[in-house]
């Protein structure tokens, strides 16, 4: 005969199984997201799926100089066309008074625009907001398929 412990290790088992066998059947009936090389709708699709595997990374290290001051972006040209169907992961870090040996988040992307073969960056902005001369901003790039 099983002790109280016992039988509620048990029953609390028996209910885990049977919510996660609820909450399947309730996804396999929901429609599933258009593909969005196969099937698009329209020129914009309400919701579309793309999977792709990262495919490389790329890192750009930028030295901020005076005249970026003067510019509102910095455009940098890469090699990747692809952002309509597939998406990139964008990291920023600027160093600190150890040169490329420590890098620090940068809290504020706003202002990056993705466009097709280049990245525009708000450095002026970065510049406001406390960047100087001499320090550097990595950027780093995930990209798909």
């Amino acid at each position: 005969m099983r002790n109280r412990k016992e039988t509620a290790t048990v029953s609390i088992r028996l209910t885990s199984i049977l919510l996660s066998l609820l909450l399947l059947t309730a996804t396999a009936r929901a429609e599933p997201p258009i593909d969005c090389k196969t099937n698009q709708r329209g020129p914009f699709a309400d919701l579309c799926l793309h999977e792709t595997s990262l495919k490389r990374m790329i890192t750009i290290d930028l030295k901020i100089k005076e005249e970026h001051g003067r510019q509102d972006t910095v455009i940098v040209d890469i090699p990747y066309a692809n952002i309509r169907r597939s998406g990139v992961i964008v990291q920023l870090y600027h160093n600190s008074v150890l040169g490329k040996a420590q890098w620090v988040p940068l809290s504020d992307i706003g202002g990056i625009y993705l466009h097709s073969n280049s990245i525009s960056l708000p450095v002026q902005s970065w510049i406001k907001r406390g960047l100087s001369p001499g320090q550097l901003v990595r950027i780093v790039l995930l990209f798909g398929e």
